[in-house]
């Protein structure tokens, strides 16, 4: 039972015996360092899903962890043959194993073992946000266009029945030459109608209801119907101030296609080709070194960008928090990432050898795959099933989020503001001052009923 108890039985061959593995771990969302130092030299440890990742793995293979530059970049494959970055410090032995999310793909290699795949990633294109609709085109824009038309041509057959029924009622009711004035006689009257019947269209008061009690209930519909029709109005405009509504966003790469801007990648990203090779896109494309800011792009936005979705979820959601850059929808590359490890690693190698001294194996004799990389994987593939690498994402997300609201938070609140019972102090007394004007009339229409007309 005590021997059930020992972290790992020596005599397992993926047991590295607490050997120093040197680790490529980048910083990325994924992969935060944390330093010992003021200097940002000597690394404690690290925090995000790969360092959750990395942990499990030492506890379980026994073996110490030897971080590497942080600092450094991805790498890629340059004219003369060489790599540089990570890349380049695994396939020249200063590292044994890339912790850190690299794109499944070919990068002009067959040094390299890509683990288990862990999350996938896309190349996105983004470009400014468009600009807010002003407000004082916001009213417009709480009914649709079909809304306004049938507002409209319910306005037109309101006023045309109202005219038709007052014609009816005069030639009924009213044959006396002393009712005629109540009988449309000129166009004027008309217009008082659709004048009428816009007042109420629009919830005001009449200043005088007609005499006909058959016109009186119709005027009592319009007035339900436009009650109705109102407060729908006063709800949706609401709802447009406080979720501010833009101009039209650029959302497909047709929309892209039809204007003018060129597409930056930076060339640490620029592996295979994004747009269909007939698309005038493809001519657009500049592999740059160095981004623009996404600072200069919101003052300008005459540049798009091809960037991570990590990176646009993680790295930059403060400007997409913010509805100051936009994403389209459709991303034209999508990517499984997975960690990578050397073939030529010195732990391979010794594995191989083992391996091939125990078989007498001959020259030609392929030697097998290392048994690190092996167990690696078996752990990795555990810790998708389980939801793990899910969950720790969701970890990172969250304390990213947190983090960015922290450092940014001077940008929230030029959008954001906190109500605070000053800022209802003046709405207030001016629905107090209208609900005692209006008692007041109450009671003088009470006190003054015979003064009144009778309309």
């Amino acid at each position: 039972m005590e021997a059930s108890h020992a972290p790992i039985a020596q005599e397992q061959p993926w047991n590295l015996l607490q050997k120093p593995i040197r680790v490529e771990m980048l910083t990325s969302p994924f992969s935060q360092p944390v330093f010992d130092d003021e200097n940002y030299a000597v690394i404690r440890h690290f925090v995000g899903l790969n360092a959750e990742i990395i942990q499990i793995l030492s506890a379980v293979m026994n073996f110490s962890i030897v971080y590497q530059d942080p600092q450094s970049i991805y790498g890629y494959a340059q004219v003369n043959g060489t790599f540089t970055g990570a890349l380049g410090r695994l396939l020249t032995n200063k590292s044994d194993i890339g912790m850190t999310l690299f794109f499944i793909r070919d990068y002009g290699t067959r040094d390299i073992e890509f683990t288990t795949p862990i999350y996938q990633d896309q190349l996105c294109v983004v470009v400014r946000k468009a600009h807010r609709i002003p407000e004082a085109v916001l009213p417009l824009l709480t009914f649709s266009v079909t809304s306004w038309i049938s507002f409209l041509l319910s306005f037109v057959g309101c006023s045309i029945f109202w005219m038709i029924l007052r014609n009816v009622n005069a030639k009924r009711m009213f044959v006396a030459s002393t009712e005629q004035l109540y009988m449309m006689n000129n166009f004027s009257d008309y217009v008082h109608i659709a004048v009428d019947t816009g007042i109420l269209f629009v919830s005001s008061p009449l200043l005088k209801l007609p005499k006909i009690w058959s016109e009186r209930i119709f005027v009592i519909s319009i007035c339900l119907m436009s009650t109705i029709i109102f407060a729908y109005f006063e709800s949706t405009l609401a709802t447009v101030f406080v979720n501010p509504l833009y101009l039209k966003d650029i959302n497909t790469l047709g929309d892209l296609e039809s204007t003018d801007f060129p597409i930056e990648i930076h060339e640490h990203i620029a592996f295979d080709p994004l747009f269909d090779s007939k698309s005038s896109l493809m001519q657009r494309i500049q592999i740059v070194g160095k981004n623009h800011q996404l600072s200069h792009i919101v003052e300008h936005g005459n540049i798009s960008l091809v960037l991570k979705q990590t990176a646009i979820k993680f790295d930059f959601s403060h400007w997409f928090r913010l509805k100051r850059m936009h994403q389209l929808p459709d991303c034209p590359r999508t990517y499984m990432t997975a960690f990578i490890m050397p073939k030529k690693s010195v732990y391979f190698d010794r594995d191989r050898d083992r391996d091939i001294s125990r078989a007498g194996a001959c020259a030609h004799t392929q030697p097998k795959k290392s048994v690190y990389f092996e167990r690696i994987n078996a752990l990795l593939l555990r810790l998708v099933r389980s939801g793990f690498i899910q969950k720790w994402i969701t970890d990172t997300k969250f304390n990213w989020t947190l983090e960015s609201t922290r450092l940014h938070g001077s940008l929230d609140k030029q959008d954001y503001v906190v109500l605070e019972l000053i800022d209802m102090e003046f709405p207030f007394y001016i629905l107090l001052g209208g609900y005692v004007v209006g008692f007041f009339l109450f009671i003088g229409e009470l006190c003054f009923a015979d003064a009144i007309v009778d309309f």
